[in-house]
């Protein structure tokens, strides 16, 4: 009743929020620097969204402190 429900990106939309191929998504994935995908069928996955915004604010926050530590 009360259930608030995540928005599920499509790997088209991950690849138009990062910028990166199919490919690279898959690779990052496979060595665990990028969030992992919910399976909803054999042939379909799908990122929420929050995780998907997580993880490119935290690469933000890192590019900004590599920015203002070579300065």
């Amino acid at each position: 009743m009360g259930e608030t429900y995540e928005r599920l990106l499509t790997v088209r939309e991950v690849q138009n929020r990062t910028g990166w191929s199919r490919a690279t998504i898959y690779r990052h994935m496979a060595d665990g620097t990028f969030p992992q995908p919910h399976r909803l069928s054999a042939g379909s996955v799908r990122w929420e969204h929050r995780d998907i915004e997580e993880w490119i604010n935290s690469k933000k926050i890192i590019r900004r402190e590599m920015v203002s530590s070579s300065h």
